[in-house]
């Protein structure tokens, strides 16, 4: 019988479970202050940029949670890793732009 771990979700910025990866995300400048205002998560690390976007990077599972979460910044977050994270954030994007054109 697998032990439950004394941090049910260690490795998630929501409340889901999973293997954990490394994960990076830019942020666009606008947003930059905001995101280095707290800890997102225990492994989180920020690199700055010289045109003031940082890259955050988290060793989290790339759950939903952590999509919604990026899909929130809109424009002004991008994934870098991985590679898989960044095609589910793209392919939702499309999504929405899909629904909006239906809509108008």
């Amino acid at each position: 019988m697998q032990e439950l771990s004394d941090k049910p979700f260690a490795h998630s910025i929501g409340i889901h479970v999973g293997k954990p990866e490394v994960v990076e995300i830019r942020f666009a400048a606008s947003v930059a202050a905001y995101i280095k205002e707290r800890e997102w998560h225990k492994t989180h690390k920020i690199r700055e940029l010289p045109d003031g976007s940082l890259v955050l990077s988290l060793k989290v599972c790339a759950d939903w949670a952590l999509e919604s979460w990026v899909l929130s910044f809109g424009p002004l977050a991008r994934v870098l890793k991985p590679e898989a994270l960044a095609e589910r954030v793209l392919e939702k994007i499309h999504e929405a732009h899909e629904r909006v054109l239906r809509f108008t």
